[in-house]
This record gives C-alpha cells, sequence and structure tokens, in this order.
C-alpha cells in the first residue's frame, strides 16, 4: 500500500483526529459477538439473532467509579466491570431501596450487569454489602482491587493452563525461555533478580565471594562476567531519557486483522487498517482512518474489534517505570536484527501493573510477564514480549499476548530507534476462536512542535 501524501503547514488547524494522551499500554476488543466461535446468548446456532433475553452476570467488589451515567466496579476476581446505568438500575441497601447518591467510590457492593451483543454492559441493580475480611486486606492493593488468588508461578510458563491443556494454541512469542534445572527449589531467596527500584540506584561494589556464595549460577549463566546489573542500569537511564525527549513525529500505521476459528481453518485475514499516525507532545493522533482502503465511519478507539495502545512510549516506559517495579533475570545473549543483545526475563506484579485488557464491558489489569532484548552496547531496547498472568476463569479471554519490535528509521535526518512491528494476541476461553494483529510503522517524518499537519484527501 502506498504511503498518504502529508504537507506540513504553520500554524494551519486541522480537524477529525482521534487523539489519545500518552497512557498506561491498553489492549482492547470490542465484539459484534462477544462469544465468536460460538453460540452466543443471542445468537442461535446459523448465527441468526434470536429473541432470548440478553445474558446476566453478577459479582462482589468495591466502586472505583460512580456517576449518574456509568460505575466502575474492582471485582474480588480482579476482573472490572464497567456498566451503564440506566432508570432501571435499582439501588438497594441494608433496609431497601437507597439514593444512587449513597453509593460511592470505595464502597462494597454486589453488582449484577446485563451484556448486550457488543459486550456492553448495564446495571441492573448494585447491592450494598458489609466489607468482608478479604475487603479489609484488600486496602493496600491498587485501586481497591483484590490481591492475586492463584500463588505466583516459579516461570512464567506455570501460568499458560489453557495452552498446556491445548498445544494447538497459536503464540507469538519467539521461544519460552527454557527451564533450568535449579540446585535449591525450596530456597530461592538468594536468586539473582534486578527491580526497577534498585536499578535506579548507584551500583555498589559486590564482593565476587559474596556474590557467589549461595547462588545458583546455571540460572545466572554469565551475569558477573558481563555485568547484566549494570547493563540493566544503563537501559534505565538511556530509554527513559528516550522516551522523555522523543521527537514530534508522522508515521503510517498498517495493521492486517487475522481470526482463526479452530486449527484446521487456520489464520484467516479479515481487514487492513490503515491510518496516519502523528505523535506530538506525548499525544498520539489517528487521521486519514481506513479499513480495507476506504475511509472508515469511526475513530480508532471507537472500532470493532481488537485493538491497542501505548506502541510509541507507555509501553517501553511501563518496562522501567519504578512505580511498575519490573523484576529481570539474565538468561542469554542473543543477536537481534544483526545487534548483539542480552535477553532478560521480566515479571511486573499485579499491583503494580500498567497494562489494561478491556473485552467489551470488563477489563482486567494482570500480572504478566516477558522477556526483552537490550542492546549490549547502547542499552536501548529491540524488542520486548508479554503474555498476562492469572487471568481470572470469569474474565472471556484465556489468553493475551503482545510483541513491540524496534529498529533504527531515519529521523530528521538522523537514524532513530523507533517501534517498526508490534503484534497482539487474544484467545477466548472455553473456545478455539483467536484474534491477532500484526501492525507496522512506515515513513517516519519528523516535524515541528509549532507545525500543524493537513492530509490531501
Amino acid at each position: 500500500m502506498r504511503a498518504l501524501p502529508w504537507i506540513l503547514l504553520l500554524f494551519c488547524a486541522w480537524t477529525g483526529a482521534a487523539q489519545v494522551d500518552e497512557q498506561p499500554p491498553v489492549i482492547r476488543r470490542v465484539p459484534n459477538n462477544p462469544f465468536p466461535g460460538q453460540t452466543g446468548p443471542n445468537k442461535s446456532s446459523d448465527g441468526k439473532a434470536n429473541k432470548k433475553e440478553p445474558d446476566t452476570m453478577a459479582g462482589s467488589g468495591i466502586v472505583r467509579v460512580m456517576d449518574a451515567k456509568k460505575v466502575e466496579v474492582a471485582i474480588d476476581d480482579g476482573r472490572i466491570f464497567h456498566a451503564a446505568i440506566d432508570s432501571k438500575t435499582a439501588f438497594i441497601g441494608p433496609e431497601g431501596k437507597i439514593d444512587p447518591a449513597a453509593v460511592t467510590p470505595g464502597t462494597r457492593v454486589r453488582i449484577s450487569v446485563k451484556m448486550n451483543d457488543e459486550g456492553d454492559l448495564t446495571a441492573t441493580s448494585l447491592v450494598v454489602e458489609k466489607p468482608t475480611v478479604a475487603a479489609l486486606d484488600s486496602s493496600n492493593q491498587k485501586d481497591g482491587a483484590q490481591p492475586d488468588v492463584a500463588p505466583k508461578p516459579e516461570d512464567d510458563t506455570a501460568t499458560r493452563k489453557t495452552e498446556d491443556a491445548d498445544p494447538d494454541r497459536p503464540v507469538l512469542k519467539r521461544g519460552m525461555p527454557q527451564k533450568v534445572a535449579r540446585k535449591d527449589d525450596a530456597d530461592d531467596s538468594d536468586s539473582k533478580e534486578e527491580t526497577v527500584a534498585a536499578l535506579s540506584k548507584p551500583a555498589a561494589a559486590e564482593p565476587a565471594a559474596d556474590r557467589a556464595a549461595g547462588k545458583d549460577d546455571s540460572l545466572l549463566g554469565d551475569l558477573a562476567a558481563d555485568n547484566q546489573p549494570e547493563l540493566l542500569r544503563k537501559a534505565h537511564q538511556v530509554n527513559m531519557e528516550f522516551i522523555t525527549h522523543l521527537p514530534n513525529f508522522v508515521c503510517q500505521q498498517f495493521t492486517t486483522r487475522y481470526e482463526r476459528e479452530n486449527r484446521i481453518a487456520g489464520w484467516q485475514a479479515k481487514d487492513i487498517v490503515s491510518a496516519t499516525v502523528v505523535y506530538e507532545s506525548r499525544k498520539e493522533h489517528y487521521e486519514n482512518i481506513k479499513i480495507n482502503n476506504r475511509p472508515a465511519s469511526q475513530d480508532m478507539m471507537a472500532m470493532k474489534g481488537t485493538r491497542s495502545t501505548g506502541e510509541f512510549g507507555s509501553f517501553l516506559e511501563g518496562l522501567f517505570a519504578r512505580d511498575v517495579n519490573a523484576e529481570f533475570r539474565y538468561l542469554h545473549a542473543e543477536s537481534f536484527r544483526q545487534v548483539h543483545t542480552k535477553v532478560f526475563s521480566y515479571t511486573v506484579k499485579r499491583e503494580n501493573t500498567d497494562w489494561t485488557i478491556s473485552e467489551g464491558g470488563q477489563s482486567i489489569e494482570p500480572a504478566y510477564s516477558g522477556r526483552v532484548w537490550i542492546d549490549s552496547e547502547t542499552g536501548r531496547v529491540m524488542r520486548i514480549e508479554r503474555q498476562a498472568d492469572n487471568i481470572p476463569e470469569a474474565f472471556p479471554l484465556s489468553m493475551v499476548e503482545q510483541t513491540l519490535d524496534y529498529d533504527a528509521v531515519m529521523l530528521g535526518g538522523r537514524k532513530v530507534l523507533l517501534p517498526v512491528e508490534s503484534s497482539n494476541l487474544m484467545c477466548i476461553r472455553s473456545s478455539r476462536f483467536c484474534s491477532k494483529n500484526v501492525i507496522q510503522f512506515r515513513d517516519y517524518k519528523e516535524f515541528r512542535g509549532d507545525a500543524s499537519i493537513t492530509f490531501d484527501k
């Protein structure tokens, strides 16, 4: 596909762009049917609509957001309900019906919702509950979310119960880290992990004898010889500085969206979504949005199907942010895009997560794990992989993965490492249906902050 023509005009206004402030990375799917590949609550076996009532569900949790039109409740199992409020929504307290104003953020409720064919939720009732011990213990959790109910696995393959049960499930990864036999599985308190909080501190001298004592050398690889903590500290500094000074640019984004009903049918390309992306002052704007080269009727964020944000800064920023506090472990050296890199695995705890995954009116903010490829010389990140861990069993998605690749591109007469390709994968629970987006970024061009952009129609 040919790049869309563009013109730089000083101080000329341009309109009609969808604008997204830089935010924590988000993957969102807006389904036409929340149960693709299945007979949904409002679909008959031949796929035609029937007159059954919308699907209903309920859960107890803490109110995050509440106003006259919507309510957001963090359910105890880790899901978040984003539900509309209408004239039929009932508000009930210990004595019976109550004023909706009595339900405020922090209130513990049991919420019942109905779901339409697009997965949107409408609250049918909110019943105020007394705080439980678990709810009181959750006060230290992020935004009222409950603590993880599943124990943290020792490696990132242990959480993939669905994938283990179905070896035909697709994956985006280039291969999972190899399992390494540990000398003492019962005691890993001395295992060598680096957190972002530690990386931001000055490096301290560590005697070789102290470093080796009680350590699992087979797991550390050549950590001591190659001074990997120093590389991580450099990567932390270099990448955070890069994000802060990321120049304004315009590029073309092409997203090929695939679906897979089952292994035999394989991946089927559904459409290609193209857009001109303008990154200006840490904000993303989308212009000239087209589906199969025809103008789209909706903006990028309202479009049906799977979409993602955060590729131009917040994905990378979250990896090294102190409040996310990812834990890193060195794996091996590898050549990637003809660059000598060091590969690390990393994990992010749920209470620190910066990643949101949405399916219709439900979302989760999961713990996640993955791997990162870091240029051994410059400290710049070349590739990031991640997967959602401990997804609640009641959440519609059973597996979510994302990758992001960087490469040197010409921008303003110099080479700059920028995103060139990203992929995300989602699989629907209790089915073999999966969707995959492959996103390519091309034709980067820099522009000044005092310029505006218009596009030939």
